[in-house]
Formats: C-alpha cells, sequence, structure tokens
C-alpha cells in the first residue's frame, strides 16, 4: 500500500514512522460513495495499537506543553489525533479540544474554519481534511434516519452479495446481504455483523426518492414490531438512497417454498401456521397507527404482500424449531400513513406483485393504468390470504404442487377471464370479483395429501376461504378478527393433540399425485391428478361452519381428453354464462351457518384448452423440426415480441424459469449478417430486439451486438444496462441507410470477431448467435470456406481448456433461399475437427420461427441438435 503522508514534516521522529508503517499495513477494504475500492484504518485497529499496555505511544508524540491527558484523548479525540499524528500535526490537539471538536463530529466539512485563519493553521486543516477519510469511515449507530453521508466517507462493507437478480434493468432497487466490520457499528445498534442493505437506484431515476421516502416512513412509523423486519435506518450518499434492515438466514418465503424443506411433525406444522398468519398481526399495526399530536386513528396500507416480500428466520439446524419466525419486509408501495375515515378508503397506484392483489384493486384495461384507485385497506388480508392458500397447497404437494396450482390459474384465466390477460394478472387468485373455483380445487389437492400428523390444515383452509377469500364487500375488515379465529384453533390444537381430533382412515402421501402429459404448453409437466373424494372423508365430521368452501359441493372435473396446460377447468355452464359476481355468491359468500348451495355450483365441467398462457398470434412460426423439445414448451420470438412491447413480465414466459435455471449465467454475443439481402428482411431486427430483451437479465457481462458491415463495433447495454430499445435504435439507422453493401462474407466476420481478446475465455460461458439468410461471397456452395473459422475457435477451446458447451455458435436463419439454407445446415452437420483430431459439435442451425429455447440451446445440447 503506497504512503500518503509527507515525511519531510519537521515533527516526524521514530515514533512516528513507526505509526505510519503501522497504518499502511494495517488498511481495511470498503468502498466510497462513487462506488469504488477505497482503504481505510479501522477505529478498533487504532485503539488497540494507541492503548497497547506499556507502550506510551500517546504521550511520546505530544508536546510536553500541552495540557491534554492521555485518557480524554482515548475517550473523544482518538481518531483526530490518530489523524494529527499522520498528517506531522499532532500539535494541534490542543485547539480540538479547547473547540470541542470532538470524534463523533467528524468528518470536518470542506468549509470548518474554526481553528484560525493563520496560514500554518489553513495548512493543517487542508491536510486534515485530505486525509479524514482513511480514519473515519461510516459508523453505523441509531438514530440514522435519511442521513446525508459525504461521497467521500468510506462504507465499512467486508464482503456484499445481492439477495436478488440485478440484471433487469427495471428493477428499482438492489438488494445485498452486507457484512460490516464488527467495529464500524454500535452494537447495541444491532447485534449481527451481516445486515440487508436495499438501494434504491435514485442515481438513475430520481423519482424513486418518493419509493425511498415512503419505505423510511412506513417503517418510522411502525416501530418495534416483532413480525415485521427491523428497521436500522436510512442514509443517502452521491444520490444513491439506501434502506438498512435485519438479515434474515433462511431467505424469503418463496425461498422457503422453492426449497420444499416442509414441516413434519404436528407441533412443526403448528409452528409454521402460528408464524405465518402472525403477520395479521402486522398488518394490524400498519393499519391502526395513530398520529402523535392527535388520536384520531391513521394508518397506511403495504399493497405488496406476497411471498417474496415475507422474510424467514430459522436455525438451520432445525427450520422448524421454536427459534422459526416469519416476518413481513418491503414497504416501498406502502401508501402514505393518513387519517382513517369511516369509508377507510386509501390510494392506490397498484405498484405491487399484481398476482396477490385484491380483486377490486385490479386495472384489468391499460386505460386503467394510470387510474390512482381508492381502495379500502383489507386489500391486505386478500393478498395474504393467497400467501396463506398458497402454503397450503406447497405442505400438501410441495414446489410441484404451487406451480400445477399457478399452471391451474393461467388456464383459467386464459379460457374464461381473457380481460385479465397480461398486465401481471395472468396467475392472480381471482377474476377481477372473487376468488377463481380452481384456486379451491388447489385447497382441496392440498387437504388430500396432507401429512397423517397434521391436524390443523383443514381449519385453517377453513379460515383462509371464508374470512380472507372474500370478495371486498364480504371480506373481514379487521385483521386481529382473523387471528383471533386462528389463535383459537391453535390453542385447541394444542390442547387436543394427543387426540387426534380429525383421524385419516388411510395414510395420506406428502406429495400430490401426478401424471405426466405429453404435448402440453408447457411441455412435459406434471400434473394434479383430481384426489379420490374418499380421502376428504375426515373432514367431513367437522359441523359446516368449519369445513372449507373447497370441500364443499365442489365436484371432481371431467378430463375432456384433451391436453392443456393445467388440469382443472373453470365450469362452463350450458345456460347463458352468468357475471362472476352472481355465479359465485353462494359458493364464495356463505353465511357463517350455511353450507353452499348445490344448484349454485355447475357440475358439467368442460375447458377449452389453450395452446399458450397467452395465445398471441402463431401464423409465423413453421418450425423445421416437427419433433417437440422434450426440455421446454414451444414459443416462437413473435410471441416474446407480444411479451416485451406489452411490458408482461419474462418469468410469464411459458419455460423461461427452466431455461434460465438450466443455462446459468451467460454471456450472449449477436451477430448480424447486415448484407442488402438482410436488410430488406424487417423481422430481421424484431428478431433481434426481442432476442436481446429476453437474455438480457441472464447475461451480467452485458448482452453483445455486432455487424457484419463493420465487425470490430461492438453494441451492448452498458454499465447502466439501457434499455432494447436504446440499444437497437443505432442499429436500426444502420438498416434504415442507403448503400448497404454488398454479399455478406461470413469467414471474414468470423474470424475478426472471433479472434478478439478475451471474446472466448474460460471466465464467461458465451453463446454466440450469428443471424443470417447463408447468402454469402466466396467459397463452396457447401459452406467450406467458415470451416477454418470454427476449427480456429476449438483450438482456441481447448488451449483454454474449455468444456464444449462453453462456447457454442448458433446461426439463425432468415428467408428462403435454398442455397442459403442448404450451406448452414452443412455447416451444422459436418462439425470440423480440433487440433487433436477430435469432433466437438460447437455449431447448431436452427430457423428464426423456430422454438426460441431451441435457438438458444441447440448448439449446446446435442438432442436439440439433432432435431
Amino acid at each position: 500500500m503506497p504512503h500518503f503522508y509527507d515525511t519531510n514534516h519537521p515533527v516526524d521522529s521514530e515514533y512516528r514512522k513507526e505509526y505510519l508503517n503501522f497504518v499502511d499495513e494495517h488498511l481495511s477494504e470498503g468502498i466510497n460513495g462513487y462506488e469504488q475500492k477505497a482503504w481505510f484504518i479501522r477505529p478498533g485497529v487504532l485503539r488497540q495499537w494507541w492503548t497497547q499496555r506499556g507502550s506510551r505511544r500517546i504521550p511520546r508524540l505530544l508536546d510536553y506543553r500541552t495540557y491534554i491527558g492521555e485518557t480524554i484523548i482515548i475517550e473523544s479525540y482518538l481518531i483526530i489525533f490518530s489523524i494529527l499524528v499522520y498528517i506531522g500535526q499532532p500539535q494541534y490537539i490542543d485547539d480540538f479540544v479547547r473547540l470541542g471538536l470532538r470524534d463523533v463530529q467528524l468528518p470536518l466539512p470542506d468549509d470548518m474554519n474554526n481553528l484560525g485563519g493563520d496560514p500554518h493553521t489553513t495548512n493543517m486543516l487542508d491536510s486534515f481534511r485530505k486525509y479524514q477519510w482513511k480514519f473515519c469511515p461510516v459508523y453505523f449507530t441509531k438514530g440514522m434516519v435519511k442521513k446525508k453521508i459525504d461521497p467521500r466517507q468510506i462504507l465499512p462493507i467486508k464482503k456484499s452479495r445481492s439477495l436478488r437478480s440485478l440484471m433487469d434493468s427495471n428493477m428499482k432497487t438492489i438488494i445485498n446481504a452486507t457484512t460490516l466490520y464488527a467495529d464500524c457499528f454500535d452494537p447495541n445498534w444491532n447485534s449481527q455483523e451481516t445486515i440487508v442493505f436495499k438501494q434504491f437506484r435514485t442515481n438513475e431515476n430520481n423519482t424513486l426518492r418518493y419509493a425511498w421516502r415512503r419505505e423510511c416512513n412506513a417503517m418510522n412509523s411502525i416501530g418495534d414490531c416483532k413480525q415485521t423486519v427491523r428497521y436500522l435506518g436510512s442514509f443517502e450518499q452521491n444520490d444513491r438512497c439506501f434502506v438498512m434492515s435485519e438479515y434474515a438466514n433462511g431467505g424469503s418465503l418463496l425461498d422457503l417454498f422453492k426449497r420444499n424443506i416442509r414441516p413434519q411433525t404436528t407441533e412443526e406444522i403448528n409452528r409454521f401456521w402460528t408464524a405465518l398468519t402472525s403477520l395479521l398481526k402486522a398488518i394490524n399495526r400498519f393499519h391502526n397507527l395513530k398520529f402523535r399530536a392527535e388520536e384520531h386513528p391513521a394508518g397506511f396500507a403495504h399493497r405488496d404482500i406476497n411471498p417474496e416480500n415475507i422474510l424467514v428466520f430459522y436455525d438451520e439446524d432445525d427450520p422448524f424449531s421454536d427459534d422459526f419466525t416469519l416476518k413481513l419486509t418491503d414497504f416501498e408501495t406502502a401508501t402514505a400513513a393518513q387519517v382513517i375515515d369511516k369509508t377507510e378508503l386509501s390510494p392506490h397506484d397498484n405498484d405491487g406483485n399484481r398476482t396477490y392483489s385484491a380483486p377490486e384493486a385490479s386495472r384489468a384495461y391499460g386505460e386503467q393504468e394510470s387510474d390512482l384507485l381508492q381502495l379500502p385497506f383489507h386489500c391486505d388480508i386478500w393478498s395474504l390470504g393467497c400467501v396463506l392458500a398458497e402454503a397450503l397447497v406447497w405442505l400438501g404437494g410441495g414446489r410441484e404442487a404451487i406451480q400445477a396450482a399457478e399452471h391451474a390459474r393461467r388456464n383459467s384465466i386464459i379460457t374464461h377471464h381473457s380481460h385479465l390477460i397480461g398486465g401481471g394478472y395472468g396467475s392472480c387468485f381471482h377474476d377481477g370479483v372473487a376468488v377463481l373455483q380452481c384456486v379451491l380445487y388447489s385447497n382441496r389437492d392440498g387437504l388430500a395429501n396432507l401429512l397423517p400428523t397434521d391436524n390443523i390444515s383443514y381449519r385453517v383452509s377453513n379460515i383462509i376461504e371464508r374470512h380472507m377469500l372474500q370478495p371486498s364487500n364480504a371480506r373481514t375488515r379487521r385483521s386481529m378478527d382473523i387471528w383471533n379465529e386462528f389463535n383459537k384453533l391453535f390453542k385447541s390444537s394444542v390442547t387436543s393433540s394427543t387426540q387426534s381430533p380429525i383421524h385419516h382412515t388411510s395414510p395420506l402421501s406428502p406429495a400430490l399425485p401426478s401424471t405426466v402429459k405429453k404435448g402440453s404448453s408447457y411441455g412435459d409437466i406434471a400434473t394434479i391428478t383430481p384426489p379420490p373424494r374418499s380421502k376428504l372423508r375426515d373432514v367431513q365430521n367437522l359441523p359446516n361452519n368449519e369445513k372449507p368452501l373447497s370441500t364443499l359441493q365442489l365436484d371432481p372435473p371431467v378430463d375432456s381428453g384433451r391436453s392443456s396446460g393445467c388440469t382443472y377447468r373453470e365450469p362452463v355452464s350450458p345456460q347463458p354464462q352468468l357475471k362472476a359476481s352472481d355465479s359465485l355468491k353462494s359458493t364464495i359468500r356463505p353465511s357463517p351457518n350455511d353450507p353452499v348451495r348445490s344448484e349454485a355450483t355447475v357440475s358439467t365441467f368442460a375447458g377449452t384448452p389453450s395452446d399458450d398462457l397467452r395465445a398471441p398470434d402463431r401464423t409465423e412460426q413453421k418450425p423445421h423440426s416437427t419433433a417437440q423439445s422434450r426440455l421446454f414448451p414451444p414459443v416462437s420470438i413473435s410471441e416474446i415480441s407480444d411479451y416485451h412491447h406489452k411490458k408482461w413480465h419474462r418469468e410469464e414466459i411459458p419455460g423461461y424459469q427452466e431455461f434460465k435455471k438450466k443455462i446459468g449465467e451467460r454471456h450472449f454475443l449477436i451477430i448480424i449478417d447486415d448484407s442488402i439481402t438482410m436488410r430488406s428482411n424487417d423481422k430481421v431486427l424484431e428478431f433481434t430486439e426481442s432476442l436481446a430483451w429476453l437474455v438480457k437479465p441472464i447475461d451480467s457481462s452485458r448482452v453483445e451486438i455486432r455487424l457484419a458491415s463493420n465487425p470490430t463495433k461492438s453494441y451492448n447495454t452498458g454499465l447502466l444496462r439501457k434499455s432494447t430499445a436504446k440499444l437497437l435504435k443505432p442499429i436500426h439507422a444502420i438498416f434504415r441507410a442507403q448503400g448497404a453493401g454488398g454479399l455478406c462474407n461470413m469467414e471474414f466476420v468470423l474470424n475478426r470477431i472471433l479472434n478478439e481478446r478475451g471474446v472466448i475465455a474460460p471466465e464467461h460461458p458465451t453463446s454466440v448467435l450469428v443471424l443470417t439468410d447463408g447468402i454469402w461471397e466466396g467459397g463452396s456452395d457447401k459452406g467450406d470456406n467458415i470451416m477454418g473459422s470454427i476449427a480456429g475457435v476449438l483450438k482456441k477451446m481447448r488451449d483454454a481448456n474449455l468444456a464444449r458447451t462453453d462456447f457454442t455458435i448458433q446461426f439463425v436463419s432468415f428467408g428462403d433461399n435454398e442455397a442459403g439454407i442448404a450451406r448452414l445446415q452443412y455447416v451444422d452437420d459436418h462439425p470440423p475437427l480440433d487440433s487433436q483430431g477430435e469432433k466437438r459439435d460447437i455449431v447448431d442451425h436452427k430457423r428464426h420461427t423456430d422454438n426460441i429455447w431451441e435457438i438458444l440451446w441447440g448448439a449446446a445440447s446435442d438432442e436439440v441438435d439433432k432435431q
């Protein structure tokens, strides 16, 4: 580490040199407000140096005329004294003590000049301010609320890791698990070194400052609540705004669902439900605040309760022990606290997760997107009810059952409630008015597959369905009223657990029975088989008002014999269709003592299966292989374009999650043949833009585009992850320009690009996608002219010890030129030998109309390559 001091200072001595060497050898790495690595000396390390027994280091460096005692310096001026010694001016400690300028007041502002204006003092202050950043990192303590921090001050971050994918440029926040140095925070502020830093990207979008303030205000107003994540403070540095909170070692409830480690014993199941339903207490807290100056009831709504915003705290060796706790987090979409009138309405902008939003909050039509609806606070109760229903399904069948239930909701919405398609409602739990009946079917399946040790989930389901998943005018409004119902249930369960009030007449499997359906819109997926009604006979011993609605008068659907993404269909009446509010009145809004009327439930089940979640126009799709991939569901680039331009989420695309998990982090290099024959094809740029949008979250190295006309020029998303439209803007301009060259010399293009330093590198697996019509200049008709280029790539891969799938080349053809298609097929079918005389096939060819997953995976998969 280089020295930053002037050894020619007149007060330099052996003692000071020893100190300077000590500082340079004990620097720790942090990060400043410019997001640069910066080095600092920790306060605990300094204290150890100055207070070493018998060293008398402070007195040796003090002027004999000073009146300052060693104890005073150690208690209040140790950092100031350390800086003064570092710059060779320890005698000025008298002036700092005289003016009462203590360590807690550091760093000194640039305009501070209280010590006098003489040249010597001015020079000392300039040096002090220059080097103070090395000695006064941010010290985290109570009371840091929206604190402004100088960008030169160093955040004492030991290590940091992402808690959420940051690849999507639409993300509003960056969330990291951050470990601080133990001596850089007050132990009364937080007992653990690891906390959560949630950074709002206000340096890129200043309007996010309102979301930051909303979250700070919400968490401040909640105060101490065991069911909400503990708020540790907030600060702003260099236009970046942060919220700090406690770290959950179990991740989110969504992570718990994915891990598929479920409670097994009666005690564990009861602890799980107690922790989850206790979130009603959190809702009660922020629905019922009081302004300090007035005694009027006030509150706010969370607006984004979903499994990802529920944090898990547990013992990793015994997950469902007494330590198992769930807490609500993420208040950035919360409404502002307001006085509650009799209507209990508040403004609602619907920025949260729409899958879990209440029916009355839905904006089914694009014209409603900018509306600021006035909605009741108890929308939060619906959202939590959806989470509880998902937990019930998970207890019965694990993650696979949750996925099957989601597919059922998607199919129901596509078939019967198409007005909800798009806008984030593709897998919501309602039809715009009331709960979907397929949700009740999923609940019933969960009940049918509970463990024999579970004697409580039946009654939990009843409370969820009768009090929470109800239309707005029938929903229980007070969260504590619902919690009291759950609490009575848990107490009775504890006292009667040895008596087993619900006896299973036969062992119930912990996993849902399933069958595999071929050729569905999701590929080969496990779909839920309707459970035998005998499995539910135990619950029939309960009084009607204690039975879940999902077990009352819900007949199993009849298999239509047609393949679909879900097993269950929404009932279709042979009579003229009723409005959802009418058809579900009896089944979804029962009185506490009245069973569901059978005449309100249609027993004829038939569904019109959908080939796709959104069923966009498929007229363009003409796959050159009729065999359907057994790896991923069929999705065309035109469908991807629909998702992109309608601003739907990538996660809603069939197969996206599976593909992202399978391929891992990967760099994508798109080479466009922009010769005259390709520029006339308007599908080329549509394909490029949709493809770049699709893979952008997977590519942490930034999606890169090259043009054959200028192969050394790189277009990429940049450090700020620019939008796909901005990325393609200059390429659109080039395609529109006059004077396009002749045919593409593909051999020259590949050699120029693939021989660049860093293109073939072990640190980032790469997929090269070459968009072309195969009409090239030079070379034979078969395509032998580029075989040398591919052989060169194989040699580089061999030298770098890369696996075959670490670098692949996928040719994507456009147009119908027979010679061009034959050339590309020849390249696909005749892999060259590598430098060791072995065949390593890294090349594939697909048409641009083929399944997008086969295009992206083809060169890396022998199975897809052969199709």
